[in-house]
């Protein structure tokens, strides 16, 4: 690896990173990286994980006050996510992840319009059903195991899926939100680290120079996510997952 690949994968960790923390999605930026820097595809997959632990991580330590505000039980949502991580994860393995990589861009669509819509989709369904998404937790739960095992075998756009899920079924702080997000993903990804790994699918070098990248994005990103009014930062997040959306859809549709 030579000096300026290595730059270069470190800037991209620091945007990742930033994204990552906030909002998710920055899959799309490390996956090119590491094909850029001739990685083949599977082994790209499997060391994005290692470069995206350290904003999980911040992440998640930078939001864990507000884990406790979350509904339902943490604990069994850890289960859950290391049930479906453990179960994406060697789905991987076994198969590779070009499978999945058609799905992305309707998976985003289907998160970005439930994420936009969806304080009026939840107003409509309160409002003429008497719909309360607190009161299924099974519903929840179910959603959560679906998507820690797409984001234990692919995970492009894992973080706006489980945001638009969240909002949608009663989680209507997005800091909180934020806190059970990363929270979730972090789980997902130590357990795809310690599979990748064991079956030598990462590329530690590359991974680890990115990674350091994404630990300084992640940390400046929830720093400015704590100053910023809410409402804001749910357009900005809404904003980028359109972003993604189209991006996916001119990259893997195409495919």
């Amino acid at each position: 690896m030579t000096l300026t690949s290595a730059t270069l994968l470190f800037a991209v960790g620091v945007i990742a990173g930033f994204i990552n923390a906030l909002a998710g999605g920055s899959g799309f930026l490390v996956f090119p990286a590491f094909i850029a820097a001739g990685l083949p595809p599977i082994v790209a997959n499997a060391s994005g994980f290692i470069s995206l632990a350290p904003a999980n991580i911040v992440g998640f330590a930078l939001h864990f006050r507000y884990l406790q505000q979350a509904h339902h039980s943490i604990t069994t949502r850890a289960l859950v996510a290391i049930a479906g991580g453990t179960i994406g994860s060697l789905i991987l393995i076994w198969s590779g992840s070009q499978a999945f990589e058609r799905a992305v861009p309707w998976l985003l669509s289907i998160a970005t319009l439930l994420f936009g819509l969806g304080p009026w989709l939840k107003d409509k369904l309160e409002r003429n059903y008497a719909f309360e998404g607190r009161r299924f937790p099974i519903l929840l739960y179910a959603f959560e195991f679906i998507i820690c095992v797409y984001g234990g075998y692919f995970g492009l756009g894992m973080g706006i899926v489980m945001l638009a899920i969240y909002e949608l079924l009663g989680q209507d702080n997005i800091l909180v939100a934020n806190a059970v997000k990363n929270f979730v993903i972090t789980i997902v990804t130590l357990i795809g680290i310690i599979l990748f790994a064991s079956f030598g699918l990462i590329a530690w070098r590359p991974a680890l120079v990115m990674a350091a990248g994404t630990a300084l994005g992640g940390y400046a990103s929830v720093k400015l996510a704590h100053r910023l009014p809410r409402p804001v930062l749910r357009i900005g997040i809404l904003i980028w997952a359109v972003v993604l959306t189209l991006y996916s859809f001119w990259v893997y549709a195409a495919a």
